[in-house]
């Protein structure tokens, strides 16, 4: 088996992603898109503007991602999707060639980045954005999470789908990023088109706590939980725990960056920003002990402190934003 993965060493991580945050990652498209920016020199903390709209959808909370009118307004970076109508190595060859990012949706099974979790080990779903793609070597260069690695042979194969797995099987979703207008702006731009998105953003946030309806369903939740595997739980927390804390532990991050780039007055909203960020840390983990012991109880306190940072950092935001 010939394998790769092999950060290169002159490559950078963002603060965003590095090990003293209290989340160093937090979904596959949010930490795409952060390492993506930074690599072309762009600030990914003007981006997090819509961090303040993460709901809670009844089972989850929401799976947040970059809006494309904020990154064409941002960066001039422009999202389209992908008529996937030939093999997705044809694809990647021809709009890799026009200098556009192409950002499909891939199995982890043949990502060596994911060793020790999903690599030849679990066929998942996620996204990456393709730097450089050579056919004839079979390697591809990717941003995935909070890297960039390469990758070469089988898994070169079995990520683009040179030998289908199964007859008949579906093309994954494929978005490409079209780079010919990317604009960086001065800081203090840069800093006014955030803080107008920000506004649009805080206008059309939750019309109820997410928290409290979380809340509202944990003990069900947790009785669910407690008949099932400890994979099960991690799937939840991911869908549920991580995407709050590490969500507004982004929202925080944008509401500093914005504040020191002359965004106005947001240092409480930013530290009841963190506030969450941290108290879902251990949320998490008291949540673990609760579906063990089948003690809703235990994390209510918890949840409830959650609950009146919510309020705050929203009572704060919409006060600066005349809403």
């Amino acid at each position: 088996m010939n394998d790769a993965s092999v950060e290169a060493p002159e490559r950078h991580s963002h603060a965003l992603h590095q090990a003293d945050r209290t989340w160093d990652q937090s979904n596959c498209s949010l930490d795409l898109w952060i390492e993506l920016l930074h690599h072309l020199a762009l600030e990914p903390l003007a981006a997090f503007g819509c961090a303040v709209r993460l709901d809670f959808e009844g089972d989850q909370y929401t799976f947040l991602r970059i809006p494309g009118p904020d990154l064409e307004a941002l960066f001039g970076i422009e999202v389209q999707e992908l008529t996937v109508w030939r093999p997705l190595l044809d694809h990647a060859v021809e709009q890799s060639a026009r200098g556009r990012i192409v950002m499909p949706e891939v199995d982890a099974w043949f990502l060596p980045d994911t060793r020790g979790t999903s690599y030849r080990q679990e066929h998942v779903k996620t996204t990456i954005a393709i730097e450089a793609i050579d056919p004839a070597a079979r390697t591809l260069a990717y941003f995935h999470n909070a890297g960039h690695y390469t990758l070469e042979g089988e898994d070169f194969d079995g990520v683009l789908g040179v030998v289908e797995r199964r007859q008949n099987a579906l093309p994954l979703f494929v978005e490409i990023a079209k780079l010919e207008r990317v604009v960086s702006h001065a800081p203090e731009e840069l800093a006014r088109r955030a803080g107008i998105l920000l506004a649009y953003h805080v206008a059309r946030r939750p019309r109820t706590n997410p928290i409290a309806a979380h809340r509202a369903r944990i003990a069900e939740d947790l009785a669910l939980l407690r008949g099932e595997s400890f994979d099960a739980f991690h799937r939840y927390a991911f869908a549920t725990v991580r995407q709050l804390g590490a969500c507004f532990g982004l929202l925080g991050a944008h509401l500093r960056w914005l504040e020191t780039s002359g965004g106005g007055s947001l240092q409480r909203a930013a530290e009841k920003c963190e506030e969450i960020e941290s108290t879902a840390k251990i949320f998490e983990f008291t949540l673990a002990r609760a579906v063990a012991t089948g003690r809703a109880a235990d994390v209510v306190p918890l949840m409830e402190r959650l609950e009146r940072a919510w309020i705050i950092v929203m009572d704060e935001l919409a006060r600066s934003h005349g809403q």
